[in-house]
């Protein structure tokens, strides 16, 4: 439907700009029938509404300076006044200029007003001999295709680039080969752009004559143009992690050096510091990464104390450091610290003539130091494990998870 659409418009347009370089065309025709009359104020008149109706449909230039040149015959006829008609022809040489004056209503003195007029138009402005889409940026390490296009007729023979890596002092210079009689490109090799060693390429182009002088150019040798070389980003090494932040979500159990009296049989029963399990903890560490191999954040340890009476949580929090010092797709070994508050707990057999199991506090002030491994699955999901010893004080202790 579109399409058909596009199809009826084009017509449509092309032909309602016809329609109007015809009514153009005509209130010049009716110009003439009234300066042959003598009829210049009307002829005047016609002539300025074309002009406008001219300049609204931007109708074809040459037909707007015929229309130009016609009025300024009319009001030369009507006012005498040759500046003012010199006036009139500049505008409608810089429309064309070529455009004469009708043959049928021109005379010398005209004629001499026409020159005139010529003799005040700007100097043209040179054609383009060479076109050039400049490239300013590119892959490096691969190769570079610049291409030019040359107007015939000109005296060209060849196009020459010149290039050089910035810094450098010397341009070498290539023949820029044919693709059509107009067409020329040339190829700056990858070995040239290898990325260990080139950030930027300078060049330019010139278009030669049979005796090497420069018709045209793109770039001079003192104000090349410039290509940056764009780099890929590098791969992490090894040793860098593929995230900003870690978090590991865990459980275990440990065992330790239980110190202190039992928290609900302490007054009755004496216990000597002996080595004492802590059955279940769960924990969270929360990692943010600096210098691609260090993190730094807060994790935290909840203890569930598995008592006959029921279950009690011993929460235990710190800050921890990690630095990964091994790293691999597949794995990666951790070393640790960490430093905070809270307690351990150890559960104790007071023995058969008690028959209870209760528990020793230790902390709440602990320092301690780790070894990890973790199993990486893909790029941000894998398995860890830890050996982490600490030392517990106020009420002193050693405690391995």
């Amino acid at each position: 439907m579109v399409a058909l659409l596009l199809a009826l418009l084009l017509p449509l347009s092309s032909q309602a700009q016809s329609g109007l370089e015809g009514q153009v065309e005509s209130m010049l025709e009716e110009s003439f029938d009234h300066y042959d009359m003598l009829e210049l104020e009307e002829a005047r008149d016609v002539l300025n509404q074309a002009l406008v109706l001219g300049e609204t449909a931007d109708v074809d230039a040459s037909l707007r300076a015929r229309v130009l040149l016609m009025l300024g015959i009319v009001e030369n006829a009507l006012t005498g006044d040759d500046a003012v008609t010199v006036d009139r022809f500049v505008e409608g040489l810089l429309l064309d200029r070529d455009a004469e004056l009708n043959v049928y209503y021109s005379n010398p003195d005209l004629e001499a007003l026409l020159d005139e007029a010529r003799d005040q138009l700007p100097p043209e402005a040179p054609p383009i001999l060479m076109s050039h889409t400049s490239v300013q940026t590119a892959d490096a390490g691969q190769p570079i295709t610049l291409t030019a296009t040359i107007v015939e007729g000109y005296g060209i023979r060849r196009v020459v680039l010149g290039y050089r890596i910035v810094g450098e002092s010397r341009y070498r210079r290539n023949n820029m080969q044919l693709t059509s009689p107009t067409e020329f490109y040339a190829t700056i090799p990858g070995s040239v752009t290898e990325p260990d060693t080139v950030i930027e390429l300078e060049y330019y182009l010139e278009a030669l004559d049979n005796e090497d002088g420069v018709i045209a150019d793109a770039g001079t040798p003192n104000s090349p143009l410039r290509i940056v070389l764009m780099r890929d980003l590098e791969a992490p090494s090894d040793s860098s992690l593929d995230h900003l932040v870690s978090i590991t979500l865990g459980a275990g159990s440990g065992v330790g050096l239980a110190t202190g009296e039992p928290l609900v049989q302490g007054d009755n029963v004496d216990l000597n510091p002996g080595m004492a399990p802590t059955p279940l903890h769960v924990l969270i560490d929360l990692g943010f990464r600096f210098a691609d191999v260090f993190e730094l954040g807060p994790w935290a340890r909840l203890q569930l104390v598995l008592l006959q009476d029921g279950i009690e949580l011993e929460p235990l929090f710190g800050l921890k450091f990690k630095w990964l010092f091994a790293t691999s797709e597949s794995y990666r070994v951790f070393m640790s610290a960490s430093a905070g508050y809270g307690h351990v707990r150890h559960t104790v057999d007071l023995g058969a003539a008690v028959d209870f199991v209760d528990t020793t506090q230790e902390g709440p002030f602990h320092v301690g130091a780790g070894l990890g491994y973790v199993l990486m699955f893909s790029d941000t999901v894998g398995l860890s494990t830890e050996l982490f010893l600490m030392t517990l004080f106020d009420q002193v202790s050693v405690q391995l998870d």
